[in-house]
C-alpha cells in the first residue's frame, strides 16, 4: 500500500479521538479558506434515519445513465474510507486522497473532527473534478451536520425514527427538529415520513421558509407489485419498474429518488429509458446484498429497529425455511428493538462482535437474543462466527449477517477478499 496513503489514513484515524463536535463554525471557516468549494457544483441533500444511502445510490445511478457526471458523498463506509467519496461510481483514488489530505493539513487552520475533515476533502475533490451534480448524504442529524453547508436543488428527508439519542434528543419531536435543520428557504423538500407529528413539524418549517413540501403517499406515490412497481409522480407515471434492491422499503426509497428527479427536471432531465436502466442496475453494498449463492449468504446493515423491521419484511418475502443468523450490534443501539424483529425468523443464531470498542459484548447480546430465540450461541470473533455458520449452512440453508454496518463490513471483507 502506498506510504503517503497509509500516512493519510493514520492522520485521519487520529481525528477519531476528537469525537462529534456539533456546530458549523469550524467547517464553514475551513471551507471559506478553500474558496467555498461546496458552492461550485449543484447538489441534492439527503437526511433521515434510514434509506439515505440507498436513495443516494439510486439517484446517482439514474443520473449517470442519463450522461451526467455525478459525485456521491455518503457515510459510513464498509471496508475503505474511499467508498464515501465517489465520482461516477468510482471511489477517490489513493493518490488523490493522500495528496488532498496533505494539502488540507498544510493549509487548514481549523481543528476539525474526522467527519468534518472528510467533508471538506470531499467538497474540494468534487470542485476540482467539475461535476455536473453531487448527491450529499447527511452524516448524523442535520442541523449541525458538517454537510449542512450546501445549497441544494432539492432536499430529502427519508424518514424519522429514534436514533443517536445522546446527540439528537430522546423524543421523536426533538430528532425531527434536528433533521429538519437541512430544510432551506425556497428549496423543495420531499419526505417519505408517514408520522403525523413529524410531518406537522416539517410543514411548519417549510411554511416559514416558503419551501414547497411533497409527501410520499400523498403528492407522490407508488404501486408495489413484489418484483415490480409503478411510479405515480407529480406529472409522470411509469409502470412496471424493476429495482435491483430488495424489499418494499427500497421501492419507497426509489419513489423518493424519482420524486426528487422530477423536482429538478428543468436542470437535470432524465428520460424513462435512463430511469429504467438506472433502477435495474443500481447497487448499494451491505443492504440485503446477496454475496454468495452456495450457500446463500445475505448481508444487511440493519442497525436500528426500523431497519430491522424492513429487513424482516424482505426476509419474509423470500420464505427461507432454514436461516442461520450471524448477529453483531453496537452497544449504543436499541438491542432489543433490533433483535425482536429478526431473531424469531432464524433457526439458529450466532451472536458475535465486530472489531470495535463500540460493539455490544456477545454474552450481553446473547441474553437478549435468548428471550426471542433459544437456539443461540455466542462466538466472540466474526471470522469464527462465520466459519461456524458456513459449516451449518452447507447442510441447513441460508445465512444472514446483520446488526451493524461494522459487522457487515468486516464480514464482507472476509468473504469477498477485498481490503483497502
Amino acid at each position: 500500500m502506498d506510504e503517503k496513503y497509509i500516512k493519510a489514513l493514520s492522520f485521519l484515524d487520529s481525528l477519531s479521538g476528537q469525537g462529534i463536535k456539533p456546530g458549523l463554525k469550524r467547517i464553514r471557516a475551513a471551507l471559506l479558506n478553500w474558496g467555498d468549494p461546496q458552492y461550485t457544483f449543484p447538489s441534492i441533500h439527503i437526511g433521515g434515519t434510514n434509506g439515505k444511502g440507498s436513495i443516494a445510490a439510486i439517484l446517482a445511478n439514474i443520473l449517470r445513465k442519463a450522461g451526467y457526471s455525478v459525485g456521491v458523498y455518503t457515510s459510513p463506509h464498509l471496508n475503505s474510507v474511499r467508498e464515501r467519496i465517489l465520482i461516477n461510481g468510482v471511489p477517490i483514488s489513493k493518490s488523490d486522497f493522500a495528496e488532498l489530505t496533505d494539502e488540507i493539513r498544510k493549509k487548514n487552520k481549523e481543528s476539525l473532527s474526522y467527519f468534518e475533515f472528510l467533508t471538506l476533502l470531499a467538497f474540494i475533490y468534487f470542485a476540482h473534478k467539475k461535476l455536473d451534480i453531487a448527491v450529499i448524504e447527511v452524516g448524523m442529524g442535520g442541523r449541525w451536520d458538517a454537510t449542512n453547508v450546501v445549497s441544494p436543488k432539492v432536499t430529502i428527508i427519508s424518514n424519522v425514527s429514534l436514533e443517536h439519542e445522546a446527540f439528537l434528543g430522546n423524543t421523536l419531536k426533538k430528532i425531527a427538529l434536528e433533521k429538519a435543520g437541512i430544510i432551506k428557504p425556497g428549496i423543495p423538500l420531499i419526505t417519505a415520513s408517514r408520522k403525523p407529528s413529524v410531518i406537522s413539524i416539517f410543514k411548519d418549517i417549510c411554511t416559514t421558509y416558503n419551501a414547497p413540501i411533497y409527501l410520499i403517499g400523498k403528492d407522490i406515490d407508488y404501486r408495489y407489485k413484489k418484483w415490480t412497481f409503478d411510479y405515480l409522480g407529480l406529472k409522470r407515471e411509469i409502470k412496471g419498474l424493476r429495482l435491483n434492491l430488495i424489499g418494499r422499503h427500497q421501492v419507497i426509497n426509489a419513489t423518493v429518488a424519482l420524486g426528487a428527479l422530477e423536482l429538478i427536471s428543468k436542470d437535470f432531465y432524465v428520460d424513462e429509458v435512463n430511469i429504467r436502466n438506472g433502477l435495474r442496475s443500481v447497487f448499494w453494498p451491505g443492504r440485503f446484498e446477496i454475496i454468495k449463492t452456495r450457500p446463500l449468504i445475505i448481508l444487511d446493515g440493519a442497525h436500528n429497529p426500523a431497519a430491522a423491521h424492513a429487513l424482516k419484511r424482505a426476509l419474509m418475502s423470500f420464505k427461507l425455511s432454514d436461516l442461520i443468523l450471524v448477529l453483531g450490534i453496537m452497544k449504543d443501539k436499541d438491542l432489543k428493538g433490533i433483535v425482536r424483529n429478526i431473531a424469531p425468523l432464524a433457526n439458529m443464531i450466532i451472536v458475535t462482535a465486530p472489531n470495535t470498542p463500540r460493539a455490544a459484548q456477545p454474552e450481553v447480546l446473547l441474553k437478549i437474543v435468548k428471550q426471542y430465540n433459544k437456539n443461540a450461541i455466542a462466538i466472540s470473533s466474526i471470522p469464527n462466527a462465520i466459519g461456524k455458520a458456513m459449516d451449518l449452512a452447507r447442510s441447513k440453508g441460508a445465512m444472514l449477517i446483520t446488526g451493524s454496518l461494522y459487522t457487515v463490513g468486516e464480514a464482507r471483507a472476509l468473504l469477498d477478499g477485498k481490503l483497502d
